[in-house]
C-alpha cells in the first residue's frame, strides 16, 4: 500500500495478488520502482510506484529460501536470507548473475546500503518560500499526483478545519459533549483542561480570567491560594513536599498537630511512629 504523507486521498493498494509473506520492501528512486521479497513464495519482485508493470526478478528456493531484507544500489539488488545465513546480490533488471556476498552469518535480517546516491537530495517545500509553508499549525508534504499538485498541505488540530486560504484554521462548529468545555470559538477541549494554567483553546478562552476567577476546587482538594488556578489533594497540605507552584501548601504548618500514633518531623510533616529509627529517612 501507499499513502500521501499528508493523509489525503486515503490508502492505495499496490499489490493484492500473488503475494503471501512479504518481509521487506525497498524503493529504487532512480527508476521509480518498488521491490519486495516474499519468503513464502521464494520470490523477489518489483512494480512501479502506482502498482503497475509487475516483474519477477528472481524466483528460487535455493537463493530465496527465507529472504528477510532487500536493498537496491545502481544496477544491483541485494537481499539477506535468514535460513541460508547469507547475503546475496543479483542484477536488478534480469535477476541474473546471482552471487553470495557473505555467508555463515547469524540470522541476518535487514540490509541497508549507505551511499548518497541511494537518497538523492530533496526539497523541503514547507520551508521553500515561507517558514512552515505559511501554515498556522502543521505543514505536511503532499503527493505529486500531477504537474499542478500542491507541494504541501496545511493541516489543523482536532476540532478545527482549514479556512478558505488553506493556511489558517477555524473551529468546527459542533456541540461539545458533557465532559467537554466549549471555547468561545466553538472548539471543544476536555473540561479538566479548563483553568489548568495551560492554554488549550486556540483563542485562549479556557484560561480567561472571567471564567477562571470563579473556579472552585473539587471536594477533597484545596486551592493553592488567591490568584492561583492550581488545586491539590487535601492530604498534600503540610506533607513536607512542595506541591503548589507558589509553595503555599507548606506554609503555616506549625499549627498542625500530628496524631498520637504519628511522629512529628522537624519540617512539621507527620509520619507513622513505626518509621522511626528504621534506617530510612521518611521525614
Amino acid at each position: 500500500e501507499k499513502a500521501g504523507m499528508n493523509g489525503a486521498g486515503g490508502r492505495q493498494l499496490l499489490v493484492t495478488k500473488g503475494i503471501q509473506w512479504p518481509n521487506d520492501i525497498t524503493l529504487d528512486l532512480v527508476k521509480s520502482r518498488l521491490y519486495w521479497v516474499d519468503s513464502k513464495m521464494h520470490i523477489l519482485s518489483s512494480v512501479d510506484l502506482n502498482g503497475q508493470d509487475r516483474r519477477t526478478v528472481v524466483q528460487s528456493k535455493e537463493f530465496l529460501t527465507h529472504p528477510f531484507g532487500v536493498a537496491i544500489f545502481e544496477d544491483h539488488v541485494f537481499w539477506t536470507d535468514w535460513e541460508k545465513k547469507s547475503v546475496y546480490g543479483a542484477n536488478k533488471f534480469t535477476g541474473e548473475d546471482i552471487v553470495n556476498l557473505a555467508s555463515n552469518l547469524k540470522e541476518p535480517q535487514d540490509i541497508i546500503i549507505y551511499h548518497e546516491l541511494t537518497q538523492p537530495p530533496g526539497e523541503n517545500w514547507c520551508n521553500k518560500h515561507f517558514m512552515n509553508g505559511g501554515c498556522e499549525y502543521l505543514c505536511l508534504p503532499a503527493p505529486q499526483v500531477h504537474g499542478y499538485s500542491p507541494k504541501y498541505t496545511c493541516v489543523c488540530p482536532p476540532g478545527m478545519e482549514l479556512e478558505h486560504d488553506e493556511k489558517h484554521c477555524k473551529a468546527v462548529k459542533s456541540t461539545c459533549t458533557i465532559s467537554d468545555f466549549m471555547c468561545h470559538n466553538g472548539q471543544c477541549v476536555p473540561d479538566r483542561w479548563q483553568c489548568d494554567g495551560n492554554t488549550d483553546c486556540a483563542d485562549g478562552s479556557d484560561e480567561s480570567p472571567e471564567i477562571c476567577h470563579m473556579k472552585k476546587c473539587p471536594i477533597n482538594e484545596i486551592s493553592c491560594g488567591p490568584g492561583s488556578l492550581q488545586c491539590i489533594p487535601v492530604a498534600w497540605k503540610c506533607n513536607g513536599e512542595i506541591d503548589c507552584e507558589t509553595g503555599s501548601d507548606e506554609r503555616d504548618c506549625g499549627r498542625f498537630t500530628c496524631s498520637p500514633v504519628e511522629f512529628t518531623c522537624s519540617s512539621g510533616r507527620c509520619v507513622s511512629k513505626t518509621f522511626v529509627c528504621n534506617g530510612e529517612d521518611d521525614c
